[in-house]
């Protein structure tokens, strides 16, 4: 359909074109322009551009050592950002020390943590009469003295 267009003499307007062939107009732009950028090099997105304030190599590296450093090493990216300010230091942001983190890995909590335990209920089996003794905690009124009659 769209090769017809592209046949079609110039002085049928484009807009008379569609109607005819029930085309989208945007369908037959889009279509166009597909075709032109596929000759020339293919359009790079935002995400793949360098940025020209990035970090190089050798800062992210300097930056990811004093954050693994020793008085720094179980603290977020947040404190180790306001006590280099204190010390008259300044690195990086705090989000660009979260992408570092992030791109080693470590981008979880810091702080050497416990594992979390799990306890197995304690089971009160006996074997023979007498061998186990509970009692109820449950607040009974008879037993208060508050019965009532």
């Amino acid at each position: 359909m769209i090769a017809a267009l592209e046949d079609c003499p110039r002085s049928i307007p484009l807009s008379a074109a569609c109607s005819a062939l029930s085309l989208n107009r945007s369908s037959v732009y889009a279509r166009r322009a597909q075709a032109r950028h596929a000759s020339s090099e293919s359009i790079r997105s935002r995400k793949h551009a360098v940025q020209p304030r990035a970090l190089s190599a050798e800062e992210r590296n300097a930056v990811y050592e004093r954050l693994n450093s020793e008085p720094f090493h179980d603290q977020p990216p947040r404190e180790v950002y306001q006590q280099l300010l204190e010390q008259g230091e300044y690195l990086c942001s705090v989000s660009t020390m979260h992408r570092i983190l992030r791109d080693h890995g470590q981008s979880a909590d810091r702080r050497a943590q416990r594992p979390a335990q799990h306890h197995v209920k304690p089971r009160l089996v006996a074997t023979a009469p007498n061998q186990v003794w509970t009692w109820d905690c449950e607040r009974h009124e008879a037993l208060s003295g508050r019965a009532t009659v």
